[in-house]
């Protein structure tokens, strides 16, 4: 193990054949499609000479919420005024149920489950941005490489996707893009390893994207024509994929794109994870069989609670042990989405014991499996601790500040519309204000 900053040298297996092309040989985006992202991948790999990784650990996480039950009943004129009947006990809600995890560097592990599971909340918790007000609790740990959350740099080492678009809509796809690549790794050192890579890092994120045919086009909104719904989405991935996060959290990444581009960009982020060891954590609703093939891990969740967390290729034989089967004609995503319903009694085999019939037993039975103490086991292993950590900024606040203003500046000096009418404002007020005070 080897300290560097705030990251730990984690092992992690590597393709054999990693080399680093030659200056002349840089790939760029007019050859990347005719190399490929692996040879990409590999070229920066090649041009590291010590590979930050990052091992999450999630210990015994739960998260509750104190909440009003809602009121189902018909609001009248009297029940308007009925103040005592109408007071209810708050009570407490579990958003996340005692979770534990491991996702290791040079894996992917895909979170399933219903809306309103908890996806959203633990992939919010693994970046360090889940904001705990004063009626929720948050309790258990995340630990990085060992480290707690606050002593690391979580905006350096985690990249975050949202599952909503937020873009400034009169910035174009590539500004966007070469923002977000200077605030995430700033001025680049032309002594560093990887100068030429970072150099071409936005064109090729772009052509990899499909963003190509796009990529001078504003990004837009509901007043501003821009690019569609699934090339923003795209944009949404790429500007997070633009820094040097040694771990990947999507939160449905595949909101807008059909299937063919989400399993493409599947496919890249699989090739990010092999050849360089990136930490990839991913939520899905539905996704494709050819998608869901790509993960390692599945974690499944049901109201909060854990109902699988281990390898993808021992999910069908756990549930064949508590008596459910997946039909030959159905998709393994869609089985562990009813599994837990009503729907999921049809999978149950007629000679197995009973049926479980709620998340609680689903959840009881996990945490008896083999899987969950063989999980436990690997938590109680300490992971080694960086002798320190650093905070440092990939910018100064003083470059922050030029970064940050030039962009404002750009996007509000291409919105006409919006000067146009503040002009006339100003000119309105001004002269009434000359007109009648002193």
């Amino acid at each position: 193990m080897e300290n560097n900053d705030n990251y730990v040298q984690v092992a992690t297996p590597m393709p054999l054949n990693v080399v680093a092309l030659d200056d002349n040989n840089t790939i760029t985006k007019d050859n990347i499609q005719q190399l490929g992202v692996d040879a990409w991948l590999r070229q920066i790999r090649g041009n590291t000479p010590q590979l930050h990784t990052c091992e999450i650990r999630v210990h015994d996480v739960s998260y509750t919420a104190t909440v009003k039950p809602s009121d189902t009943r018909i609001q009248t004129l009297a029940s308007a005024f009925n103040i005592t009947s109408s007071r209810s006990k708050a009570e407490t809600k579990f958003i996340l149920k005692n979770i534990n995890a491991i996702f290791k560097p040079g894996t992917m592990t895909l979170v399933l489950g219903p809306p309103g599971c908890g996806k959203t909340t633990l992939l919010k918790h693994l970046a360090g941005i889940l904001g705990v007000k004063g009626k929720e609790e948050l309790l258990g740990s995340v630990t990085y490489n060992g480290c707690k959350a606050n002593q690391v740099d979580l905006s350096t080492l985690a990249a975050y996707v949202e599952q909503s678009d937020n873009h400034f809509p009169t910035l174009t796809v590539k500004e966007t893009f070469e923002f977000a690549h200077k605030c995430l790794v700033g001025k680049v050192d032309p002594a560093d390893p990887l100068a030429n890579n970072e150099q071409h890092m936005v064109d090729i994120l772009i052509s990899v994207l499909g963003l190509t045919e796009c990529a001078d086009t504003m990004i837009g909104d509901a007043m501003v024509r821009g690019v569609s719904g699934g090339q923003k989405r795209r944009v949404t991935l790429g500007e997070m994929l633009t820094g040097r996060a040694s771990a990947l959290l999507l939160d449905e990444f595949s909101n807008g794109l059909d299937a063919s581009t989400a399993y493409d960009i599947a496919k890249v982020i699989r090739s990010m994870a092999d050849i360089l060891g990136k930490t990839v954590v991913m939520s899905m609703l539905q996704p494709p069989p050819e998608v869901y093939d790509l993960f390692d891990n599945i974690l499944v969740l049901d109201d909060g609670r854990v109902i699988y967390n281990g390898p993808r290729t021992e999910l069908p034989s756990y549930f064949e042990s508590i008596g459910y089967v997946c039909p030959p004609r159905k998709d393994m995503a869609d089985f562990l989405q009813e599994v837990t319903t009503h729907l999921g009694e049809r999978f149950f085999l007629p000679q197995a014991r009973e049926p479980l019939v709620s998340v609680v037993a689903f959840s009881a039975q996990f945490k008896a499996s083999e899987l969950h103490l063989r999980l436990l086991d690997d938590l109680s292993v300490a992971t080694v601790r960086p002798l320190s950590h650093s905070t440092k900024r990939s910018l100064t606040y003083l470059e922050s500040f030029h970064v940050v203003l030039a962009r404002t500046w750009t996007a509000n000096a291409r919105n006409v519309r919006f000067n146009r009418i503040r002009v006339i404002q100003s000119l309105v007020i001004g002269t009434i204000s000359g007109h009648y005070l002193p």
